[in-house]
């Protein structure tokens, strides 16, 4: 176990609880985002992306995922050739603030006028095969989509923020010893990795800066290559106290905050990168 203050242990105990907060609403976001991706009825990411991002782009976010999008359990279809036809996964719902607002400025007339003649969306809706809240739902959709990307990236500035104090705890008093000594076994134990891992992490985020450091290329561009995934879950496995978990967070945070610095070229003057060198890397 690594041996913390309990001034400090108490303190950084109600920045576990904060983090684990903000770490369940970004996977809440994020589990929302794979299911809206690609569920449009005509107007699709690109369009989107093209004409209505800005467009919307002042619209506060005020609805919460929950509420915003209501599972659809709808009867598996078959078309003439005995296959299952695409079926709702949500309903939208349209009495959303953040909703109506759009829907007010999304006119036909606006549509017209904004897409050209020959866009699928203006066609459709010339043939009556859509109709225009059908179009107004997909702006939803991805204006919603890009709202949750933001909603994580602040909760990701949260979370250094919230958890400096530990990240420089770590940085400043748990050295490459103290990190050899905490793992008495080198063995990852799949029980106690799958206990704390999504209390822990950020999924999406976990799996990208553990990418980013098993890369072999990181040699030739002076940046530690190693699996950080492994030691993490070898460090989970050795976990006696709550308060070890602290600790191994603050590595994990510390290995974070080096990415930006490392693509920066900011490494002679980073903390942190120094310590994902001097030790995360070396263990």
């Amino acid at each position: 176990m690594f041996n913390i203050p309990q001034p400090k242990i108490k303190e950084f105990s109600k920045l576990y609880d904060m983090h684990r907060m903000q770490i369940s609403a970004c996977d809440v976001f994020f589990q929302n985002i794979r299911m809206l991706n690609g569920r449009h009825t005509i107007l699709d990411r690109d369009t989107f992306e093209t004409y209505y991002k800005t467009f919307t782009s002042d619209i506060e976010l005020e609805s919460n995922p929950i509420d915003a999008f209501v599972p659809c359990d709808q009867p598996i279809e078959m078309d003439e050739e005995g296959v299952p036809k695409p079926s709702k996964l949500f309903v939208v719902n349209q009495t959303m603030k953040d909703y109506q607002r759009i829907q007010n400025r999304v006119t036909m007339d606006e549509l017209k006028s904004t897409l050209p003649e020959t866009h699928p969306v203006i066609m459709a809706l010339a043939n009556n095969t859509v109709k225009l809240e059908d179009v107004i739902d997909d702006i939803y959709i991805y204006f919603s989509l890009f709202k949750y990307i933001e909603q994580i990236e602040r909760l990701r500035i949260q979370i250094f923020s919230n958890m400096t104090p530990v990240i420089e705890y770590v940085v400043t008093n748990i050295d490459i010893y103290d990190v050899k000594r905490f793992l008495i076994s080198s063995k990852v134990n799949p029980e106690k990795v799958n206990k704390h891992q999504d209390l822990m992490f950020f999924g999406a985020d976990y799996a990208m800066i553990c990418k980013f450091y098993n890369d072999e290329k990181n040699i030739e561009n002076g940046i530690p290559y190693f699996d950080l995934d492994n030691l993490i879950n070898r460090l989970m496995s050795n976990i006696v106290l709550k308060s070890d978990i602290y600790i191994i967070l603050g590595m994990y945070l510390t290995a974070s905050f080096a990415v930006a610095d490392f693509k920066g070229h900011a490494a002679k003057e980073s903390p942190c990168v120094d310590y994902v060198k001097d030790v995360l890397s070396q263990v």
